[in-house]
């Protein structure tokens, strides 16, 4: 039993952290940092076939039409990026709002009701990120 210390020393400096990086990962689901959106986020993603989608740009749709005034508040807290972004309703859409990417995948939904502080934040974010 003695003989064999190296045998063990090589198990334990070559398998344990095998051992433990699957734990961490596998097992214990705390390697994930949390997500940042503020929507649900679509997955798979589905190509919308609407024709209010604005085609090469980023489109945020929405149901209830008495919120138009907060969207349109929307549009003009974005600044720079007004151009980049249409918003539009559609009573056809899901309840609450979803944007839409400039390939007209429907990528993240906000249900009714709607944080606009939150769409706002997404869209800042994905326009950083976006070079469409």
């Amino acid at each position: 039993m003695i003989r064999y210390w190296p045998l063990y020393l090589m198990f334990i400096v070559f398998i344990s952290p095998a051992l433990g990086s699957y734990y961490i990962l596998y097992v214990s689901g705390k390697i994930y940092p949390p997500t940042k959106q503020h929507g649900v986020l679509q997955y798979p993603t589905t190509a919308l076939q609407l024709p209010s989608i604005a085609p090469d740009k980023w489109n945020v749709l929405y149901t209830d039409s008495t919120k138009q005034d907060n969207f349109s508040k929307l549009h003009i807290a974005l600044g720079a990026n007004q151009e980049r972004v249409v918003i539009t309703h559609e009573p056809s859409a899901a309840n609450g709002a979803m944007i839409v990417d400039p390939q007209g995948m429907y990528i993240l939904h906000y249900p009714y009701p709607v944080d606009m502080s939150g769409i706002l934040k997404d869209l800042r974010r994905l326009l950083k990120y976006s070079h469409v």
